[in-house]
């Protein structure tokens, strides 16, 4: 279970990361071009809250090991 919700916290954190990429580009990836019809900014904040989510993720998610 773990590992999945690494897997998808890397996939939040990829596809925000390209999806405000492209844009600066105007180029969208398909499955997020619905966001567009909201406006730019709640476009971007999506994009950017799947980012520190898709980190947020896999930094709790890390396997929790103690040294000394």
């Amino acid at each position: 279970m773990r590992n999945l919700l690494i897997i998808i916290g890397f996939l939040l954190f990829i596809f925000g990361f390209l999806g405000i990429i492209l844009g600066l580009v105007n180029v969208q990836l398909q499955f997020l071009a619905f966001l567009e019809r909201f406006g730019n900014t709640v476009s971007f904040t999506v994009k950017f809250l799947m980012i520190i989510i898709g980190i947020g993720m896999m930094y709790y998610n890390l396997p929790k090991t103690k040294y000394l």
